[in-house]
């Protein structure tokens, strides 16, 4: 009778929650990388405490509490429980909850696709089709919305309304940063920026890859920014870039940057639509896809170290 209690405990528990399994998204013989890949996860869950879990944008990380925080284009927020040392020791899904208003009403916009933890105020999230930046607390309840600069706020100024605020981070010396997935109209579409909310603006060059764009910011240990950029090759066919910016080495705001990696479907890679970004500590990151909805694509989380590099 204890087999089968044991055995249906655990068979509910793998339907609630699905699984993870390990993958592998590098060919035999890459090309090198100024990265190193320490560990790769494919997540498969249909829903976390009835929360669908699809559509993952973008990712946060506290080191005080080891909470990994993941964000949805459909306006959820999960949060998992992590050991990061050499590999991806644990990962389990603590809860998920859907962003709402300080009294629990539903939001004017659900599109999430930036997520930042601030350092005293708890998770900034950026939202798309109607551009906001927003304080949440962990449990999802909105605490305050900031004031865009002007060039951001009208979203006209947008080359689509699918084409806005995809990215944040938070620095300590600029505070909340953000950029476009595309450079705003009026602009070349070979110079990209990186903006603060102070209205200061960095520009680099993007990749010249047709339909790339940025999808995610993470400040670097160093103060400098690392940026994904992300080119959609056909279907299911991707191009990811991960590119140092070196915001101490401009000149009128015009800075240099560097490749760390490129990854791409039509080497060997197999990647998906990555989209998601977050510090974990040192000189090591993970990154995330978005999964579409689609049957065809995956939620793909990894784990990975920047290389020291010679600039």
């Amino acid at each position: 009778m204890r087999k089968k209690i044991a055995f249906f405990t655990i068979a509910t528990t793998l339907l609630l929650f699905g699984e993870i399994r390990d993958k592998n998204i590098a060919p035999q013989n890459p090309q090198p990388m100024h990265i190193k890949i320490l560990d790769q996860k494919e997540l498969k869950f249909k829903k976390i405490d009835n929360r669908p879990f699809v559509e993952i944008s973008d990712l946060a990380y506290d080191k005080n509490t080891s909470t990994l925080y993941m964000i949805s284009d459909k306006g959820s927020l999960f949060g998992f429980a992590t050991d990061f040392n050499e590999t991806i020791e644990k990962l389990t899904p603590l809860y998920g909850v859907k962003l709402t208003k300080k009294n629990g009403g539903k939001l004017k916009t659900t599109d999430a696709e930036g997520l930042a933890l601030h350092p005293t105020k708890g998770l900034l999230v950026s939202f798309e089709k109607h551009p906001t930046i927003a304080n949440f607390d962990t449990n999802g309840h909105l605490k305050e919305r900031y004031k865009l600069p002007p060039l951001l706020r009208d979203i006209h100024h947008y080359r689509g309304r699918n084409k806005g605020l995809e990215s944040l981070a938070y620095h300590p010396t600029y505070g909340i940063l953000t950029a476009t997935e595309f450079p705003l109209k009026g602009m070349p579409e070979a110079r990209q920026a990186i903006y603060s909310l102070n209205r200061q603006v960095w520009h680099f060059s993007p990749q010249p890859y047709k339909k790339n764009g940025i999808t995610a910011l993470e400040v670097m240990k160093d103060g400098n920014v690392l940026v994904l950029e992300r080119a959609k090759q056909g279907i299911n066919n991707f191009i990811v870039t991960l590119k140092k910016i070196y915001l101490d080495r401009c000149d009128h705001s015009e800075c240099q940057s560097q490749i760390l990696a490129i990854l791409d479907s039509s080497h060997g890679f197999k990647i998906e639509n990555f989209e998601g970004l977050a510090h974990i500590s040192g000189d090591r990151f993970v990154m995330i896809s978005d999964d579409s909805s689609s049957l065809f694509q995956k939620t793909i989380l990894v784990y990975f170290e920047v290389l020291p590099t010679v600039k």
